[in-house]
């Protein structure tokens, strides 16, 4: 199991069951015309800001302060406007979904930082299904916990083999 990157990870006698990644393609989930036009406003008079601030600039003083506020603003008008989609898609891009004989696994890889995050997988265990073209399997920490924190496998195209080798690692069958 050397060559497979999970020896310091896994536990003894646990094993990977599935392996899988997001959908890299481009989805407008929870698109809002009225959001994506109060953007584009909001970015507009941002780079007015920072045309004006240009100007502020060359008298000194604190004047340097008006681009950059405005390149803020910019960024989130952007970001309101649509701009956090393709984020999305470039973060989804950079994650690998894993499910273990007893955990599931999100690893991603952002600007060099890798992080994996593990939930195990036990009877009190909460999974369901989101469904739609292409669906998510959710999963939270316990039953009885109030705001357990939820997790899920996004955008897949095989959620349904997922969730049922999640109620067979639930059921210590996998």
């Amino acid at each position: 199991m050397s060559d497979t990157g999970w020896d310091q990870i896994l536990e003894p006698g646990e094993r990977i069951v599935w392996q899988g990644r997001p959908d890299r393609g481009l989805h407008f989930d929870g698109f809002s015309p009225v959001q994506t036009i109060f953007g584009l406003v909001f970015a507009g008079f941002a780079l007015s800001l920072v045309h004006n601030g240009i100007g502020a600039m060359a008298e000194g003083g604190l004047g340097f302060l008006f681009p950059l506020v405005g390149l803020i603003f910019f960024g989130v008008g952007l970001n309101l406007a649509g701009a956090h989609y393709l984020v999305d898609v470039w973060k989804r891009g950079r994650t690998v979904y894993s499910l273990s004989t007893r955990r599931a696994f999100i690893a991603t890889n952002f600007f060099g930082v890798k992080r994996l995050k593990s939930w195990q997988i036990d009877p009190s265990t909460v999974i369901d299904l989101k469904d739609g073209a292409l669906q998510s399997v959710g999963f939270t920490g316990s039953r009885t916990a109030l705001n357990a924190p939820r997790a899920s496998f996004d955008y897949l195209d095989d959620a349904r083999e997922v969730l049922v080798l999640m109620r067979k690692v639930q059921a210590g069958t996998a």
